[in-house]
């Protein structure tokens, strides 16, 4: 089934405009963790003082994963208490989350279908992108 993670990373690159340069996890073609997808920082007019993540969830057949809850969880045991609990999606898909500093690994759940992305590094100062396929 690799070939078909494959196909969901060139897919949802093409619908968010990336290119084929998605941040969107092969292993994450199942909806479970096990995918590590490199994040990149948002452009330089991102304010300096803010860190966090952005990005959109979406179905495998490139609809948005629309009023779906996130969760992020550290990599490290000793990293910052998150702010919140969990965030929701917008009606599009859009998600933003003012992070601390750590590595993550970010979920999402709309109804019975989970996707995940590993690897989520925030740096201080910058913006990410992670966008993540539920299935």
């Amino acid at each position: 089934m690799r070939g078909r993670g494959v196909w969901v990373a060139a897919l949802v690159a093409v619908l968010a405009g990336t290119g084929g340069c998605g941040l969107v996890s092969a292993g994450a073609e199942h909806g479970r963790a096990g995918g590590r997808a490199p994040a990149e920082a948002e452009s330089a007019s991102e304010p300096a003082a803010q860190s966090g993540v952005r990005g959109r969830v979406m179905r495998v057949q490139g609809a948005p994963g629309s009023h779906c809850p996130l969760q992020a969880r550290a990599s490290s045991p000793s990293a910052p208490r998150l702010p919140e609990a969990a965030v929701v999606s917008d009606s599009r898909g859009r998600y933003s989350w003012s992070l601390p500093e750590a590595t993550y690994t970010l979920s999402a759940r709309c109804g019975a279908a989970e996707g995940s992305v590993q690897g989520v590094e925030v740096v201080a100062g910058r913006v990410v992108r992670a966008d993540i396929v539920v299935e």
